[in-house]
């Protein structure tokens, strides 16, 4: 890949050769402890000292078990995000609406949780969690089939249709949220009223961990099977290579595709009805915590492998939560944290691109 930088110089992004292991597997921990260091060097010039920096994040996300427990909470939705982004990318399709998704997932969920104990009041949660779980995942799906069939047909941009989804289901649970699912005992407060008992996922240990963990790992685990071992991953990997060839070779590229993306949609989903049923126990404003957006940067550092986007959901995770008591201890803005977060995530993504590709400078003939 060639850029012109002015009329005698010329810029060449050439591809390297497949680096060995141990280089794939350094490159990114050297380039964490840059970017690591470049963050606290930065918040050393606002007057903040530097060990204090890095006390204050280790200790936020793994200095108790009630800390490293709400690691995982926060894990759950990266990790499932990731991997729906993971998925959609693997067939080019770029799913920048998994926020939406997680959403629309939590609105479908909501509506099985708040209504159906209304019809059914003693119906056992053996019976009501895997109605309310298909529910969330069937409403991502739903919310991510508009964009696919305007690709699929239309040839329409995912990355506008999905981008733009994203905010009209944000608006939309904030009208349900606000108006005809108001908890009327709520003191006024946006949100809907707390799920009944039967409608709550189980938690473990005593803390806010809940059985999405289970599911979510358990996806992880079958969609790094499927890519690798069956058919359908390998029309995936093909159809992701180049769609012209998987159709001269007789695949349907068109069903194959809304296929994998619904697919990629439902695992968006189960993160909202997580969200929903196993930490906030009701439908309300906290839910839009951009999960869904920092999905695309855990699939790419994870290099769209299913089981590396565990770990790498996990430090996401871990930033984040040391982030926030960032700003609860050493009173820092929230931009703060944000460029806190930023930094590291840009140095790793540059350390993954120089391991890919070297730059050539040279004069133009």
């Amino acid at each position: 890949m060639n850029f012109i930088l002015n009329r005698k110089l010329r810029i060449s992004l050439i591809r390297k050769r497949e680096s060995r292991k141990i280089i794939k597997i350094i490159t990114p921990i050297i380039s964490l402890i840059v970017a690591f260091f470049i963050s606290v060097g930065i918040f050393s010039l606002a007057g903040v000292p530097p060990l204090t920096t890095i006390r204050v994040v280790i200790f936020g996300a793994f200095g108790s078990f009630h800390n490293f427990s709400e690691t995982i909470v926060k894990m759950i939705p990266l990790l499932l995000t990731g991997l729906s982004v993971t998925l959609a990318f693997k067939v080019r399709f770029f799913n920048i609406g998994a926020e939406g998704q997680l959403i629309f997932g939590a609105i479908t969920a909501s509506g099985i949780a708040l209504f159906l104990p209304n019809i059914f009041p003693d119906i056992p949660r053996i019976v009501l969690l895997p109605i309310l779980i298909l529910a969330g995942m069937i409403g991502g799906a739903v919310w991510i089939l508009i964009p696919v069939l305007l690709k699929s047909y239309y040839r329409v941009s995912e990355v506008i249709t999905t981008i733009m989804l994203n905010y009209v289901s944000i608006l939309f649970m904030q009208y349900l949220y606000d108006g005809p699912w108001k908890d009327q005992h709520g003191w006024g407060f946006p949100g809907s009223a707390r799920f009944v008992e039967s409608a709550l996922m189980p938690r473990f240990f005593g803390t806010r961990i809940h059985f999405t963990i289970i599911l979510a790992l358990g996806i992880a685990i079958l969609l790094y099977w499927l890519l690798r071992n069956s058919r359908l991953g390998y029309e995936i990997s093909v159809i992701g290579l180049n769609e012209r060839a998987a159709q001269y070779a007789g695949m349907n590229t068109k069903k194959k595709l809304i296929i994998v993306v619904m697919l990629s949609g439902s695992i968006a989903g189960l993160a909202g009805v997580g969200e929903v049923s196993g930490v906030h126990c009701r439908l309300f404003e906290g839910l839009i915590a951009g999960y869904g957006f920092t999905a695309t940067s855990i699939a790419w550092l994870a290099r769209l492998n299913p089981l590396a986007v565990i770990p790498v959901a996990f430090f996401i995770a871990a930033l984040s939560l040391g982030g926030d008591q960032l700003q609860i201890q050493l009173a820092l803005p929230v931009s703060a944290v944000q460029i806190f977060i930023g930094i590291i995530l840009l140095i790793i993504l540059a350390g993954d691109f120089f391991l890919r590709y070297s730059i050539k400078i040279s004069e133009r003939e």
